[in-house]
């Protein structure tokens, strides 16, 4: 059997990865990368292991690294003095143990279930709001003009920014997305997304100065207000990268979620289907999630020699669990490309990542998708895709997949 070639960082294989990672789990689901300078994992079982042990699978990037994420190297610090703000901290979803624990408890209220069901009428006015500015038009970019939107509107609301500096979260959530695994940045690329972030801690801390003299209820206020068992606030340091994490599961996961659920909606031929059986909505977007994931992959750091899938992984080493290629996983997952309402256990995916890091903002996301696609289906029909025959094409990021524009044509309904 031919050795298998490195594909990752290949452009065909970024746009269209399928057939390259049923390949990988078939003949190599342990497949180090000279491209991404990782091991790249597969198969949904061997992922789950590694889930299951945070103590050989760190997700705390060492300070030296320079293959996984290069958010928080110490070679970048001198970028951010430059502008006279606090470095990338390691918080929220780069952390282990007791401090991961410690930084999910400040904010796993705001995400429950329960405080999110609150912003339900909220999330239809953004809806709303949206769909109004080009219903009469007949045709829109759905990710432009709306996919794009909805969360970023929503995340400035619930920070407690102005709607208006929407462009500023979403400059953040590209330059820490695209660090997330910087393997395929080029030098100047890396250093000019760390100035963005740079630009978005300045643009922060005049924020944080603003509240401290007048507190309100946004989220950013309680991070300011909130003392641990000592009475210790967080730093600045710490609420500042705290926010940009925040930002990222909030916007640009967010926004690959809508993006990917209403393609495959009007790919699949399932508008008609889930405008007359509305209850049909969550299963549909759990499938969403399983085959046309989101968030594709995510580095951990190798802290002992560790065997899997009979491949011997040293101390180390960076591991890129491939969530993407985990949930079509045919050992799993029967007929894994097909869209089945019926699967069983259909939320039995890693659409939002697995173990003690599993997705914080669920419930959220979950909720803007239902609302969002809901609405969709109140106000259009009959809706097309307006490329002239030319196939949609996705950002070129190992992490996240996200669609670069969907212009539809569609009638309006009312």
């Amino acid at each position: 059997m031919a050795p298998i070639a490195d594909k990752f960082i290949d452009p065909e294989t970024m746009e269209c990865p399928f057939g390259y990672y049923q390949q990988l789990r078939d003949e190599a689901p342990v497949f180090f990368s000279e491209s991404v300078g990782a091991y790249v994992v597969s198969r949904f079982e061997d992922l789950q292991f590694i889930a299951n042990n945070p103590e050989i699978f760190s997700s705390s990037p060492p300070p030296e690294d320079n293959v996984g994420n290069l958010n928080f190297g110490r070679q970048f610090f001198p970028i951010y003095e430059e502008l006279g703000v606090p470095p990338q901290k390691a918080t929220l979803v780069v952390t282990d143990g007791q401090v991961h624990r410690r930084y999910r408890a400040i904010v796993d209220r705001p995400f429950s279930v329960a405080s999110v069901k609150h912003l339900d009428e909220q999330i239809v006015a953004i809806v709303d709001g949206l769909i109004d500015k080009f219903i009469d038009a007949g045709k829109a970019d759905l990710h432009t003009n709306f996919s794009l939107k909805i969360p970023l509107l929503l995340m400035c609301s619930m920070l407690g920014l102005p709607p208006e500096d929407e462009e500023i979260l979403a400059s953040s959530a590209e330059a820490m997305t695209r660090l997330n695994l910087g393997s395929i940045e080029t030098p100047e690329s890396i250093h000019n997304l760390h100035v963005t972030q740079a630009k978005f801690h300045r643009y922060l801390l005049d924020h944080l100065t603003l509240l401290r003299e007048n507190p309100d209820e946004s989220m950013i206020s309680q991070l300011l207000q909130w003392r641990d068992e000592s009475g210790a606030p967080l730093s600045d340091e710490e609420i500042l990268s705290f926010i940009s994490i925040l930002n990222i599961g909030g916007n640009e996961t967010t926004t690959s979620g809508f993006g990917n659920m209403l393609f495959l909606m009007i790919d699949r031929g399932w508008e008609d289907r889930l405008r007359e059986n509305r209850d049909l909505i969550p299963k549909f977007i759990e499938e969403m999630l399983r085959v046309e994931s989101p968030v594709r992959a995510m580095p951990r750091w190798v802290r002992q020699d560790v065997e899997i899938a009979g491949c011997t992984v040293p101390a180390g080493s960076v591991v890129l669990i491939e969530y993407a290629a985990a949930n079509r996983d045919e050992r799993r997952f029967s007929c894994p490309a097909d869209v089945d309402l019926e699967r069983k256990g259909i939320r039995n995916h890693v659409g939002f990542g697995a173990g003690a890091h599993f997705c914080l903002g669920a419930s959220l996301a979950r909720l803007e998708l239902k609302i969002g696609l809901g609405r969709v289906l109140d106000r259009m029909r009959n809706i097309r895709f307006d490329n002239a025959g030319k196939p949609l094409t996705h950002h070129y990021k190992i992490s996240n997949r996200t669609l670069t524009a969907m212009p539809v044509t569609f009638e309006k309904i009312g």
